[in-house]
């Protein structure tokens, strides 16, 4: 499973480096091909992205989510883990990383005269569908959105990490 962003880089070439030009191939062929965690169940290998993918409920709504394998598989299921812990409030403060970098953007660039006024911060969060979540290790995690046809189908994605919370919201795809 690949969030819509790394499938787009992928189809331009410019994906993920194949795990057996990073590690070595021997390394990553070493990988099992499950990776156990009650939080995410279901863990397969993908020696191509260099992780772990599975589908999971985040919030109520079942979407991808993919674990770093490249460095260290263990601290990067310890973030995702972390952010299971706590949804609401991450999920909370994701968007609202988002409507900072972005809903200006929107009203000002990208909003059709025929929408008409502006939108509120709450009418833009409520437009983004969340899609899937990619966590590192170092407690990195990138946590992807469908537009709600507010960036012409672009993917809205947002960086971050535990120790720092949500850095930056960007466009992609």
């Amino acid at each position: 499973m690949r969030n819509p962003f790394v499938a787009w880089l992928a189809r331009l070439g410019l994906g993920p480096v194949p795990a057996a030009n990073r590690a070595g191939a021997a390394e990553a062929a070493d990988w099992p091909e499950h990776l156990a965690s009650e939080v995410l169940p279901g863990l397969r290998v993908d020696r191509q992205l260099g992780s772990y993918e599975t589908r999971a409920h985040w919030q109520g709504v079942e979407i991808d989510v993919s674990i770093d394998a490249d460095e260290d598989v263990a601290a990067a299921l310890h973030t995702a883990h972390q952010l299971w812990a706590d949804q609401g409030s991450w999920q909370a403060r994701i968007l609202a990383r988002a409507v900072a970098d972005l809903l200006l953007t929107y009203n000002e660039s990208w909003q059709d005269e025929e929408d008409g006024a502006d939108l509120t911060a709450d009418a833009f969060a409520a437009r983004l569908t969340i899609e899937s979540i990619s966590a590192g290790a170092d407690g990195e995690f990138t946590f992807y959105f469908a537009d709600g046809d507010m960036f012409s189908g672009h993917t809205v994605f947002v960086r971050g990490s535990l120790q720092d919370g949500p850095r930056k919201a960007n466009l992609g795809g």
